[in-house]
């Protein structure tokens, strides 16, 4: 059986900010993550983001590496290896965008099969932009981006910390409790929670051979 769409990021209305925590270990262990974006993604938002991913995944040691999908590569040999897609475009709203009332949704959700936590994550664009949009019309126009930006880093590294820990289960806070805010995603500080962090480690290497293999099987519909 393949994997099952699994949600595992939703909003409520309160939250809890907490501050930026230390590593915890040097930022030694490589993860590869597979970008598909679609081809009219704006670029400083996505700039932000992984400026912001790179940071909170260094406090569990881990230094992030880039590729598109689609394109050859040389990490067979790899430990760790995410695909992420970004469905939909991913950049703060226009003036004529028309928001809807979000309450509880699906902003993300990543892969599972026989109980087993797989490397296929992907982030609903059009919900982030409806619950951002509010917060983001008051600001300056040059922050948007970074903002935005840093609000999808919060929301990918709640997927990859699933697919990092193999676990289906929440943390109590930080970014990996089962549900953001607004006040989550807009404050200065949101982070991992230290008992989080311990449990971040790498898991059996996907191959990029694999990975290639079970899109290309989604795709065929098999």
């Amino acid at each position: 059986m393949f994997a099952r769409p699994w949600a595992l990021v939703c909003l409520m209305i309160f939250g809890l900010c907490v501050g930026r925590s230390d590593p915890v270990v040097q930022a030694d262990r490589t993860l590869v993550v597979y970008l598909n974006a679609n081809a009219n993604q704006s670029t400083k938002p996505i700039q932000f983001f992984k400026l912001e991913l790179g940071a909170l995944m260094r406090t569990a040691g881990y230094q992030l590496e880039w590729r598109e999908t689609g394109k050859s590569s040389n990490d067979a040999g790899v430990a760790t290896l995410v695909v992420l897609e970004m469905r939909g475009v991913c950049e703060p709203p226009n003036r004529d965008f028309a928001s809807e009332t979000v309450a509880t949704v699906t902003l993300a959700s990543t892969a599972v099969s026989d109980g087993q936590v797989l490397p296929f994550s992907w982030v609903n664009c059009r919900t982030l932009t409806e619950l951002l949009a509010s917060a983001l019309s008051v600001q300056r126009s040059d922050q948007r981006d970074y903002l935005y930006g840093r609000a999808i880093a919060r929301v990918v590294a709640h997927e990859l910390y699933h697919v990092l820990a193999n676990e289906r289960e929440h943390s109590v806070d930080g970014v990996a409790k089962a549900c953001f805010t607004l006040q989550d995603l807009m404050s200065s500080h949101f982070d991992f929670e230290e008992s989080t962090l311990s449990r971040l480690r790498p898991q059996p290497s996907y191959s990029v051979k694999a990975v290639t293999e079970v899109l290309d099987d989604t795709a065929s519909g098999r």
